[in-house]
């Protein structure tokens, strides 16, 4: 069941995603990209956001993080039905699946 209101949502999960990027993935003035992308696969969006930069810390846990912005994340995921997820593999890559 899709709720109302998902613009919020789906305009601060960026936000917040694109802040952190710029925070940590390219430390000490390390040159890098971060990469945004919105695709509509059927009745889902698939919002991604991916860096090149240090990745995460080794055993870094998104469901376990202590992390306000992460925590939000997740909060403001779940008020839309959506999915949230983060890998660390060449960078950090976060992905959010929710549907339209």
């Amino acid at each position: 069941m899709k709720r109302q209101g998902g613009a919020i949502p789906i305009a601060l999960i960026p936000n917040e995603l694109i802040t952190n990027a710029i925070k940590y993935a390219h430390p000490d003035g390390m040159k890098g990209r971060i990469t945004i992308s919105l695709v509509l696969s059927g009745s889902e969006g698939i919002l991604r956001v991916s860096d090149d930069g240090v990745g995460l810390p080794e055993g870094f846990s998104a469901g376990a993080s202590q992390s306000l912005g992460l925590q939000l994340i997740q909060t403001l995921a779940g008020q839309i039905d959506g999915r949230f997820s983060l890998l660390s593999d060449l960078g950090t890559k976060a992905a959010l699946h929710f549907p339209v």
